[in-house]
């Protein structure tokens, strides 16, 4: 069975089984938003090597666009495209399945490309329970993936996810 960065998001104020895309006020915890053109995503530090099938971003009801996501770092770069007509998973996450990415310990950019006016996207309220194998140092955005800026720790904007094809034992 294949298991995902985030198994359990903190919803604060947000009810994450609605998946809606109706505009609510920027206070902790709701903030969607589409108002920014660029990479949008997280800061992950993985702990141990683990194999990468799939890499996801959180639709919410409504999101028509497609959506290049990005996996990159520590000698690996990885650009995918998420069609509009791939359907969430149950939490939510849509996902793009990757060749076989071996992630070793270190730290890696989950990324998706926005556009202003296009799918909302979620900039606050998504923390989350760490998970055994990876740890989110913070929320990242940015015009460029050269130019990306760290933004809240323990965060992610998106959200984006990764989906495990296994755990490799050392």
């Amino acid at each position: 069975a294949s298991t995902t960065v985030f198994r359990h998001f903190s919803a604060w104020t947000r009810d994450w089984t609605k998946n809606t895309c109706e505009p609510v006020p920027r206070v902790a915890g709701g903030g969607l938003r589409n108002n920014f053109a660029g990479y949008v995503g997280m800061r992950l530090l993985v702990h141990r090597p683990v194999w990468i099938a799939s890499i996801g971003r959180w639709r919410c009801d409504g999101d028509n666009q497609s959506h290049t996501l990005v996996l990159v770092g520590e000698g690996v770069q990885q650009s995918i495209e998420l069609t509009s007509n791939v359907l969430p998973d149950d939490a939510g996450f849509a996902f793009a399945h990757l060749p076989e990415i071996e992630l070793r310990p270190g730290v890696y950019d989950v990324l998706t490309l926005e556009s202003a006016g296009g799918d909302y996207w979620l900039d606050e309220g998504t923390n989350f329970e760490v998970e055994d194998w990876a740890s989110v140092v913070s929320s990242v955005y940015g015009t460029s993936l050269q130019a990306l800026v760290q933004g809240s720790r323990h965060a992610t904007y998106g959200p984006v996810n990764l989906r495990l094809q296994s755990q490799v034992n050392l």
